[in-house]
């Protein structure tokens, strides 16, 4: 019923579209969400819905953050933002797929290049399944909106877990200038950015903004002279360079039936460590890394305390693939490449038309010596290649109060390419020197096309109805090779692998209903029932599969349904803005990642059915009487659980009465053991139940010509678990951090001074865990083995900026 309503409602717009007369002037709104603040109001203007409307009008739960916000705490990364977003959760990866996204406890795996994140990156129109680009800075924003929740409507591909969109700032209409330059003490970290605006003629305008940044590193690279040991290539980590720029063209012709936007941006890093610096070794059950099979030697702790180990790669490990690690110095190399094409039509008085036209190139290449000491065991690198090519076209009415409609269309063709070798030495291989035991390279086409529509009905001046849906159609093909190496038994000649399903197709619709209730001018009552999904693919994962027989490779899609209900508006003549949303969704077949550390591969595996729901609530204050001053505050509820995920791979060591008692094998040392274990009930990685944030702001004149501005803020975080296998190790505690900024700046803002503090409690947690290569017993015995080395990646420490802001009103 819910499909045959949606085709009634795509043919009643096309209809419409052809035959009513025109009776209003439509709207305007750019893509993605456009907030501003409005004069003499706290009043935020989204077009979330591809329509103007306040923020507090919109029936669905978004965070929105200006630039205002941004700048007071110099967010310059994806990172920065989860701390201003109840339950958003972003951890970095010691892989290729970028970083971990997840929002109320729903994510997916950030360590695998082909897998589609459930929470998905919008970059000025361009939708990014992937998410590589948490990892660049973010500079010149106009504002950011986080979507949370399936989003099947309004932004390319579907999102099962929510959308965070960033929108760069346009020119604007008279000349602009900012220089920008800082420096960070803990990262010995200096950056300096600058930006100009200016209108080229009544109807183009221009913007350029551009970074470099130069940092020595969070990390000790602490690596002794060993006997067979290799040297650090530095002494901090990560130490690495970054550029940055991006330039914005923008067209409006004087009538105002047509604008144009073109938005190329590039980004680059490029850092002197490999992976390794990236992780530490936080968690040994004898004390000492495994790695090294009793080699002496090491200084790796075994303590999250940011002393990383990263040695070179000897020169015999590296000559077995020069391709990947090059003379074996240890690296990491990114570069990025956006361009997204805006253009608005106004056909008629009554309908108008949008076209997103949208490229990503994405380049990354990186070597590591995994072994966790000096004496080297297991050395890898990559080369990952993904180009995207995305076109949305859009029809919107505006045929009067009562009644509106949008259709469009979205295309999507994608070619990614991952290379990896895997290279054995040491103790693993008698100490008879490095073996190159696979070589493999893989290839991923994506074809993606989905059709959507929605009908909008003002049933009253305080009710309206909004029905529509997406139908989805993406096919994926799939293919490998494994090079000469020990796994081909160093056959002379490339192996293709054999697949049992080099092509899968997945398609689904997506419905979505609202309803909105305005009781009062500043306050809305919603409720929404909406579905997602995110399509199924395939692992990428070097060195885990056979190059002599068919290959099981694909994963399932992964859906959504489920609703929320919500009030939002303002009360006390505008002093008071609250939101308070209650939500509970339903997944099935959540794609989550598996880390082996045996073959030291990636791998993606579905769990049956998930359900989190909850309550958020956020507010500020700002008085009258002492306009200086805003106080807000956020509280968030999540309980997210499995609620079916029966075949749950075991962690290293775990007993049968441990839990590890599911699908039986037979194993040629202990005759059989068992491999899964039954996580069902047990609450999502990454999902803690509790976020809690408050703060305060000041912003006043000291005297005629200076203003003093002073900010701080407390976020609670609660206990979560961060690793896929949940063992009992990699629980992370509750931890409160603490942020302030004080600064001064001139009447005019032509100058600013400030002075930015993040995590004054130099709170550090590993948000995504893993198992170390080549550590930790035979799971699924009746007696205990011994556990992995556990690893991941830290979040930031404590860290103190000053930065100087000089902006064109100074020569005023």
């Amino acid at each position: 019923m819910r499909k045959s309503g949606f085709l009634l409602t795509s043919a009643t717009s096309v209809v419409a579209i052809a035959a009513l007369s025109p009776t209003a002037i439509a709207t305007t709104g750019n893509v993605g969400a456009q907030v501003e603040e409005v004069t003499n109001s706290q009043d935020i203007i989204v077009t979330a819905r591809r329509r103007d409307e306040r923020l507090q009008d919109v029936p669905t739960a978004i965070t929105a953050i200006g630039s205002a916000e941004l700048n007071r705490y110099a967010s310059s990364t994806v990172t920065d933002i989860s701390a201003r977003v109840p339950s958003l959760v972003i951890g970095g990866t010691s892989g290729p797929g970028g970083s971990n996204i997840n929002l109320r406890g729903v994510g997916a795996a950030g360590t695998n290049p082909t897998v589609d994140q459930a929470v998905s990156l919008n970059i000025d129109g361009i939708q990014l399944s992937q998410a590589n680009a948490v990892t660049i800075g973010i500079l010149d924003l106009d504002r950011v909106e986080v979507l949370k929740g399936p989003q099947a409507m309004f932004y390319g591909k579907n999102s099962i877990g929510g959308i965070i969109s960033l929108i760069s700032a346009d020119p604007g209409k008279e000349l602009e200038w900012r220089v920008r330059g800082g420096y960070e003490f803990e990262a010995d970290r200096k950056q300096v950015e600058a930006m100009i605006s200016t209108p080229l003629t009544d109807t183009l305008g221009l913007r350029i903004v551009g970074s470099v940044a130069d940092q020595e590193g969070y990390y000790h690279n602490r690596v002794n002279a060993v006997p067979g040991g290799q040297p650090a290539t530095s002494s901090r980590a990560d130490d690495q360079n970054e550029y940055f720029v991006r330039g914005t063209l923008a067209f409006k012709a004087p009538s105002g039936t047509f604008d144009a936007k073109l938005k190329v941006a590039y980004a680059s890093t490029d850092r002197k460590n490999g992976l390794g610096s990236s992780f530490q070794l936080f968690n040994c059950p004898t004390g000492v890394p495994q790695g090294t099979f009793g080699a002496t030697g090491g200084v790796n702790d075994c303590l999250a305390d940011r002393n990383v180990v990263d040695p070179r790669i000897s020169a015999a490990a590296a000559s077995l693939a020069p391709r990947y690690l090059g003379n074996g110095t240890p690296f990491f190399r990114q570069k990025q490449l956006f361009a997204s094409l805006n253009i608005d039509a106004q056909l008629a008085d009554w309908l108008k038309a949008t076209s997103v036209t949208g490229y990503y190139n994405y380049a990354e290449d990186w070597s590591v010596n995994y072994s966790g000491t000096e004496v080297q065991t297991v050395v890898t690198g990559a080369r990952l290649r993904d180009q995207q090519f995305t076109q949305e076209l859009r029809l919107q009415t505006s045929l009067g109060k009562r009644i509106n409609f949008l259709v469009g269309g979205y295309y999507q063709n994608a070619v990614k390419r991952f290379d990896a070798p895997l290279v054995f030495d040491g103790a693993v291989t008698g100490f008879t020197g490095p073996a190159l035991i696979a070589d493999d390279r893989f290839r991923q086409k994506t074809y993606a096309y989905s059709f959507f529509g929605q009908t909008v009905l003002t049933v009253t001046d305080q009710i309206e109805m909004t029905a529509g849906g997406r139908y989805s159609v993406e096919t994926k093909y799939f293919d490998g090779v494994r090079y000469p190496s020990a796994l081909t038994l160093f056959a002379p000649n490339p192996i293709p692998f054999q697949f049992t399903s080099p092509r899968v197709s997945f398609n689904n619709f997506s419905p979505e209903v609202t309803a909105r209730y305005s009781p009062a001018e500043n306050v809305t009552v919603y409720a929404a029932y909406r579905e997602g999904f995110t399509s199924g693919g395939y692992n990428a994962a070097p060195g885990a599969f056979s190059s002599f027989g068919p290959n099981i490779a694909d994963y399932r899609p992964a859906t959504a349904r489920g609703g929320e209900i919500g009030v939002k508006g303002t009360l006390a003549d505008r002093q008071i803005s609250f939101d308070f949303t209650v939500y509970n969704y339903d997944y099935k077949n959540l794609q989550l990642p598996i880390f082996d550390p045996a073959t030291i591969s990636l791998n993606i595996r579905n769990a049956g059915a998930s359900r989190v729901r909850g309550a958020e609530f956020s507010g500020s204050f700002h008085p009258r009487n002492l306009k200086a001053l805003t106080l807000r505050s956020s509280i968030a509820y999540n309980d997210g659980k499995y609620t079916d995920y029966r075949g749950a791979a075991c962690y290293a060591g775990q007993s049968i009465a441990q839990g590890c008692n599911g699908t039986p094998i037979a194993d040629p040392v202990n005759g059989s053991r068992f491999t899964t274990q039954d996580l069902t009930g047990t609450r999502l990685e990454r999902a803690p139940k509790w976020n809690l944030s408050f703060g305060a702001t000041v912003d006043t004149e000291v005297t005629d010509s200076m203003k003093l501005m002073v900010g701080g803020d407390a976020n609670y975080t609660g206990s979560f678990i961060s690793m896929p296998e949940h063992d009992p190790r990699s629980v992370q505690s509750s931890a409160w951090r603490l942020n302030a900024t004080i600064g001064v700046r001139s009447s005019n803002d032509g100058w600013e001074l400030a002075l930015i503090g993040k995590n004054f409690t130099n709170e550090q947690r590993i948000v995504s865990a893993f198992a170390f290569p080549l550590s930790g017993g035979t799971a699924g015995l009746v007696a205990p083995g011994l556990g992995a080395d556990l690893a991941g990646s830290l979040s930031e420490p404590r860290t103190v900026m000053l930065q100087l802001t000089l902006r064109n009103s100074l020569l005023r």
